[in-house]
């Protein structure tokens, strides 16, 4: 579905959440997804607002189960999921938009 040359697989972990507490990220991955992944260009990270370092889009299937919060580990770095945009009917191709930062909070 995306270009070969901007494709990574991308390993999620959910943020644990118990009775409202936040706990630490698991030492395992939830799942493993494929993913688009492109730099943010300064218009959009401008237009997003907050803290953001070395920001990212990643767009992905509308079922991956991806949350603010999360931490994704790609290509052996940790990104945080800062926003996430689900695109049921824009463009004719249903997605799910992500923004990113290395920044966890």
């Amino acid at each position: 579905m995306w270009p070969t040359d901007i494709t990574k697989s991308v390993a999620v972990y959910h943020l644990p959440t118990t009775a409202g507490a936040v706990q630490s990220y698991p030492g395992s991955a939830d799942v493993t997804i494929q993913a688009a992944l492109l730099p943010m260009d300064r218009k959009e990270h401008a237009l997003e607002g907050g803290e953001y370092q070395d920001p990212f889009e990643l767009y992905t299937h509308t079922d991956a189960d991806i949350r603010v919060g999360d931490k994704l580990v790609i290509d052996s770095t940790n990104y945080y999921v800062k926003k996430v945009f689900n695109a049921n009917y824009f463009g004719g191709h249903r997605h799910k938009r992500c923004s990113i930062s290395t920044q966890a909070t």
